[in-house]
Formats: structure tokens, C-alpha cells, sequence
């Protein structure tokens, strides 16, 4: 008998698996949801893509969150997210930008505070030089880089822009090439716990990432921010047409917006446009007003049978209605699912 390759320079692969959760642990388990950065479009662990035509102000709209982070840092309050009923919830924050080191600079002039106190930011910038792997075959290594900085500076939201030239993609049409960056962008978020926001650049229309169908099947969340198109007419006493912006969202969380809304001020700030879209309130947020009506009656903390003595609510709806002000960044909760009790966001 011969052999092609002896057998002792032949490699045995084996793929080993771990055991799988059964059906009595996942009731049993008390597993939080993930923490979400910016309710509905930014969570902890988790992958977002966001996209948008040129020019159209998607880095209008990250600067706009950052500063609301640094907000956050500097009142350690609740601080309105532009989402309908949710609040940002601060973040370390590495960025990885094609931009130039001067807009950067300006960004960060502009925050208020010391200059300590914008060290929660952290952006590699053009100026820096080589930043992005140089072809598919660094790409490994290079996520293996971003995971080791973005754990030295314990960063919750690691922006990267854009997703093309950080993920070595010389097609975006091919569905084997984005799927491969993806997935490895995907162990980014994973293995940080950060929470990974890709953008990206739409189609004519406005509402789809551009390019193959793996921009849409791989991310958690999937964004655009779009203009209005010349059907569209939104009229408000509050802005002009040309500043109002489209935010879309959808994915694995119930609290993603479809549609969102908003516009730009003067000073560069996004702000909701209640009212002019309709908009799908489902149970759990309908019932969450009623548990935030009741615990605002005293400052504190309260248990989620407290609060159905109080409202007469089946204990399950209260519970629903508590994950869903958690998940919106609304209330804050401390301790397991049994013994929990909750308070006030930022209070």
C-alpha cells in the first residue's frame, strides 16, 4: 500500500464543540439583554451597520452621539438619545476614520470640559499612516489588533469608517469577500464587548446598505440615514425640508425604530420630529409609561412586585414592560431577575 503524503506528516483536524444549553437552562438562566450605547441602533457585543448616500450626514450623526456620550460623562444624567424614549448611555469610544487628524481636532476642541476630560475618546485617524490592513490576507490580524485596543482602553463603542477600507473589500458585490470581512469584524464586538458600529454607503434609493446581499443577512442591526426624496413632504415649524433627515432601522432587537424623523440644528445637534411619522408602540413600551408614572412618585428604588401591588398588573407585564425600559436605557437594574430592584436612569 502507498500513501500520497506519509502518515506521520498528515494533520488529523478535529472541530470541537461545546455542549449546548438545553431548554430547562435558557428558562432557568437569568441572561441580561444586551446594553445598548444608543437604544435601538448601538449595543454592547453587538454589530451595526450604518448607511447613507454621500454627503447625507452620517458623520453628522456619530458626531452627534458622541457628544451626547460626553454629555453623559460630564452630568452622569440620563441624556436624550434622539430615539423616541430612550437615553444614551456613556462609552469609552475608539474610532477608526479615513478623516484627517485637523477635523478630528476640531471635534474635540469643541467638546466642553478639560482636556481630561475628553479621554474617554480615542480615534486613529489618517494622519497616523498605515491604519487598515493592506490586503484580505492582514485582515485577521488586523481585527486581532483592534481587539487587543479596544480592550487596553476598555472601550464600549468602537466606530469604524468605512467598513470598505478598514475591511480590505475591493468588491462590494461579492458575497463571499463582504461575508468573510464581516464575520471577522463580527469577533470586534464579541470579544471586546464593545459595541461595533460599520458605516457604509447606500443605494440610489437611500433605505439599503450598497452592494451584495451579505451587508443585510450579517449585521445585528442594520441602519440607514437618508434625505427626503422629492415624493416626501414633511412639514414642521421647526426646520427647513432640507435639513430633515430619515433614520431607518431594523433587526434582532424590538426596540429598533423603523423610522425615525429628525433634523439638524444650527448648532449641529439632531432632534426627534414627534408626530410626523406614524409610529408602532408595542405593549411592553405602552406599559413601561405606566411603571414610570408610578415610580415617579418617589425617588428610590423599587421591585417589580412593588410596582404590580401598585398598578394592579399581572407580574409578567410588569417585567415585560421593566426589560423594555432597561433595554431604552430609561432604568437601571440591580440585581438578578427575582430579587431586582429598579430606579431611574442617571439618578
Amino acid at each position: 500500500m502507498t500513501f500520497s503524503t506519509p502518515p506521520n506528516d498528515r494533520e488529523i483536524r478535529k472541530f470541537s464543540l461545546p455542549i449546548p444549553d438545553s431548554g430547562s437552562q435558557l428558562a432557568t438562566a437569568d441572561i441580561e439583554s444586551p446594553t445598548a450605547v444608543v437604544p435601538g441602533c448601538l449595543y454592547r457585543g453587538h454589530c451595526s451597520l450604518l448607511s447613507g448616500a454621500p454627503k447625507a450626514g452620517k458623520s453628522s450623526l456619530v458626531r452627534d452621539w458622541l457628544r451626547r456620550i460626553h454629555e453623559g460623562f460630564q452630568t452622569y444624567g440620563a441624556v436624550d438619545a434622539m430615539v423616541p424614549t430612550g437615553s444614551i448611555r456613556p462609552a469609552n469610544t475608539l474610532i477608526l476614520s479615513e478623516e484627517t487628524a485637523w477635523a478630528w481636532s476640531e471635534f474635540a476642541q469643541n467638546l466642553p470640559g478639560t482636556d481630561e476630560d475628553k479621554d474617554w475618546l480615542r480615534i486613529l485617524h489618517r494622519g497616523h499612516g498605515r491604519i487598515a490592513p493592506s490586503s484580505s490576507a492582514d485582515l485577521d490580524d488586523w481585527v486581532d489588533a483592534v481587539i487587543d485596543m479596544g480592550k487596553t482602553y476598555e472601550a464600549g463603542l468602537i466606530l469604524i469608517d468605512p467598513v470598505t477600507r478598514f475591511g480590505s473589500i475591493t468588491s462590494e458585490n461579492d458575497n463571499s469577500e463582504v461575508l468573510r470581512a464581516l464575520m471577522s469584524f463580527e469577533r470586534i464586538a464579541s470579544e471586546t464587548g464593545a459595541a461595533l458600529c460599520l458605516l457604509h454607503h447606500t443605494t440610489k434609493g437611500g433605505n439599503e446598505p450598497r452592494g451584495c446581499s451579505a451587508w443585510q443577512q450579517q449585521p445585528d442591526v442594520l441602519l440607514s440615514f437618508r434625505s427626503l426624496s422629492d415624493k416626501e413632504i414633511i412639514e414642521t415649524e421647526e426646520t427647513t425640508p432640507d435639513r430633515i433627515r430619515i433614520l431607518s432601522g431594523k433587526g434582532r432587537f424590538p426596540e429598533i425604530e423603523s423610522q425615525v424623523a429628525c433634523y439638524m440644528d444650527q448648532e449641529n445637534t439632531y432632534h426627534h420630529l414627534p408626530g410626523v411619522l406614524n409610529r408602532f408602540v408595542s405593549i411592553p413600551e405602552y406599559d413601561g409609561e405606566r411603571v414610570l408614572a408610578v415610580m415617579s412618585s418617589r425617588v428610590g428604588e423599587w421591585e417589580a412586585k412593588e410596582i404590580s401591588d401598585t398598578l394592579g398588573m399581572d407580574i409578567q407585564k410588569v417585567r415585560r414592560a421593566l426589560r423594555n425600559l432597561c433595554a431604552r436605557n430609561r432604568l437601571v437594574k440591580n440585581g438578578d431577575t427575582k430579587n431586582a430592584t429598579y430606579a431611574t436612569f442617571g439618578a
